[in-house]
């Protein structure tokens, strides 16, 4: 086994598997940069591309030890049952190696940019374990087409068809089983589906031993009859394991209802971010401060705490509330004011924002437009001028003291989740 280590296709290849690995999860930036949970989903999710590349040098290797006179030569051993099996598993154990440096280099990075703490270390190892499994599937199957098709097109065959079945289930809406999702967003309140997960694994170790058995078949002049029975028990299982797969659709990703561990920072408001993703706790809370500034002056009462939105659960009414529509905003070291003015816009998390019969009506949208575009002014950071044509433009240009009225108000009436009586602001008449 050490020399076919040493001498398979993905070792020799190994800059061009660490290059795949890390192009893919460089693909789209680094946003999981600063949540290590989403940094372990990232680089699994990397197997989609690298999955397919290990199937082609596997695949590679399997042919070129097709060869008729080494098949012959291989019949002649003493153990030539398992004689082509490091064939199936060099390359699988060489992959799954650079997919576990490379998850250890995203730990060392988010060490770096000062987070460390994973939420659940339980869902982290299954998310790698998923991974691995899936480079092991895929290493069988490159090494099952270079078995049945001895040819020099067994490995682009391999790498081309594994990924385009991969994407075909991913657009027909079918559970792959040869890819790792969710790593498109942060994993804040959300967890590896267990069921999702032990089924992938079972999966590829039945595929992986249906493809040893059909080695041995091929090879050995002994003991045929238990690789036959293998064979069909291990392809049976796999199939199964398919079927149900098909049938039941487990998540790969679902919430987890645990309590979250929370950091807060500031005051007036305070600002609460998880424990898992704080990197841009510090600015958050010294801007929302600054930019609350106006609204208690003009006599609103700002919420004492605001809190991120966590997917499953309750939010309380007496906090304000934020959720960006891009995780990826809050793991940069810095923000954007126009962000925290829009958290600032929602001073609680009202049931008719999440409503599923529907939006609420225009007027909270435009309300809570205004607010933020007040505060942006009200720091300096906009130009009433910018906004001379919209359809506040004469309100948002006129004294404070005109403004400030309708400010405490309809930001009362946001708290209380009181929408039925938003109004757009009135000038006095000149």
């Amino acid at each position: 086994m050490t020399a076919a280590l040493r001498s398979c296709a993905a070792a020799r290849l190994l800059p061009l598997l660490l290059l795949v690995a890390v192009g893919v999860v460089l693909s789209r930036g680094t946003p999981w940069l600063g949540e290590p949970s989403w940094t372990v989903i990232r680089i699994a999710g990397s197997v989609i591309v690298l999955g397919p590349v290990l199937a082609g040098l596997a695949a590679m290797d399997a042919a070129r030890w097709n060869e008729e006179h080494l098949t012959a030569t291989l019949r002649s051993l003493p153990r030539s049952a398992v004689a082509r099996w490091p064939v199936v598993l060099a390359n699988a154990v060489v992959g799954i190696g650079v997919l576990l440096v490379v998850q250890a280099a995203g730990y060392v990075a988010n060490l770096a940019v000062g987070v460390g703490y994973v939420a659940s270390p339980g869902s982290a190892l299954l998310l790698v374990l998923g991974a691995c499994a899936v480079l092991l599937g895929s290493a069988a199957v490159g090494a099952l087409v270079g078995l049945l098709w001895g040819s020099v097109l067994a490995a682009p065959l391999a790498a081309a068809g594994l990924y385009g079945l991969a994407l075909l289930a991913l657009s027909l809406d079918f559970p792959s089983l040869f890819a790792i999702m969710g790593g498109a967003g942060g994993m804040v309140g959300l967890r590896a589906g267990t069921t999702a997960f032990v089924t992938l694994v079972g999966f590829h170790v039945l595929l992986t031993a249906a493809v040893l058995a059909a080695y041995a078949l091929r090879d050995g002049v002994v003991r045929r009859r238990p690789a036959a029975l293998l064979l069909a028990a291990a392809a049976g299982g796999a199939v199964a394991v398919t079927t149900w797969t098909v049938v039941a659709d487990p998540e790969q990703v679902v919430v987890d209802d645990r309590p979250v561990a929370w950091v807060c920072a500031g005051d007036q408001p305070r600002v609460c971010l998880p424990r898992e993703s704080p990197r841009q706790l510090d600015w958050l809370a010294a801007e929302m401060h600054d930019l609350a500034e106006p609204l208690a002056a003009a006599g609103a009462t700002v919420p004492g705490t605001y809190r991120l939105e966590v997917p499953g659960h309750d939010r309380d009414l007496a906090e304000g509330s934020f959720a960006p529509l891009d995780t990826g905003r809050l793991t940069r070291p810095e923000g954007e004011p126009e962000d925290v003015a829009a958290y600032l816009s929602t001073p609680a998390p009202c049931a008719a924002y999440s409503d599923p019969a529907g939006p609420p009506p225009a007027v909270v949208h435009e309300t809570r437009e205004l607010l933020r575009v007040w505060l942006l002014v009200r720091a300096g950071l906009a130009d009433p001028a910018d906004f001379r044509e919209a359809w506040f433009g004469p309100w948002i240009a006129a004294p404070v003291a005109e403004q400030e009225p309708w400010v405490r108000t309809t930001y009362e009436q946001l708290r209380s989740c009181d929408l039925d009586r938003l109004a757009p602001p009135v000038l006095a008449e000149r």
